[in-house]
């Protein structure tokens, strides 16, 4: 059978085995094709996971300018604070 042309088979014309067999087949071609396809998923692993909490109190002024410049460079403040230790070789 060519690429191009689709063979359609009346089921009702087979023999029960041969039913069953062709039943089997289907099965197990939508199987590997869910194998084919299913995801892996997820967010890779971080090489470094932060485990420890740290609290500081600023004030309110404080707070949005340090959030207006962490959201500048597309970061989350606690991203942007430790790039900033980072660069002043804190961390």
């Amino acid at each position: 059978m060519s690429k191009d042309k689709q063979q359609f088979i009346d089921i009702g014309q087979l023999s029960d085995e041969k039913e069953e067999e062709m039943k089997l087949k289907f099965a197990k071609g939508a199987e590997l094709e869910n194998k084919k396809t299913k995801s892996v998923g997820g967010r890779p692993k971080k090489q470094r996971k932060a485990e420890k909490f740290i609290s500081i109190y600023v004030t309110e002024d404080e707070k949005r300018k340090i959030k207006e410049y962490a959201d500048r460079i597309n970061l989350s403040v606690s991203s942007y604070i430790r790039n900033l230790l980072s660069k002043e070789g804190i961390i």
